[in-house]
C-alpha cells in the first residue's frame, strides 16, 4: 500500500466493509502509523459472522494514538428502531493539543 499511495500525516482512512473492519485494520498497520485520521463503521450488535464489535475496534484505534472526534448514527433496525451501527471519526492525538 505504501508504494501505491503517497503517505503522510494528512492521510485519512475510511473503513466500511460489512464486518471485515478488523481484517482491514490489521492489514493497514503501517498506514495507520502515519495516518491523520480514520472513519470506521462499527457494530453495536452482531450483524455479520466473525465481526468485531465497536468496543474492540475503538480500543484498538485508541491504543494506536487516535482519539474520537465525532460519532454519527449509522444503521437503525426498521423493525425494532434499535441503533445497530455507528460511524466513528478519529484523529491522531497531537502533542500539546487539548480538547
Amino acid at each position: 500500500m505504501g508504494e501505491l499511495i503517497h503517505l503522510d500525516d494528512t492521510s485519512f482512512l475510511k473503513v466500511d466493509v460489512q464486518g471485515a473492519e478488523r481484517l482491514v485494520l490489521a492489514g493497514a498497520e503501517e498506514f495507520l502509523k502515519r495516518a491523520a485520521g480514520v472513519m470506521i463503521e462499527v457494530s453495536l450488535v452482531p450483524l455479520y459472522e466473525g465481526e468485531s464489535y465497536a468496543s474492540e475496534m475503538l480500543e484498538g484505534l485508541l491504543a494506536k494514538g487516535f482519539e474520537i472526534w465525532d460519532i454519527n448514527r449509522g444503521y437503525m433496525s426498521p423493525k425494532t428502531a434499535r441503533l445497530q451501527q455507528l460511524d466513528v471519526v478519529l484523529f491522531k492525538k497531537r502533542p500539546g493539543t487539548t480538547a
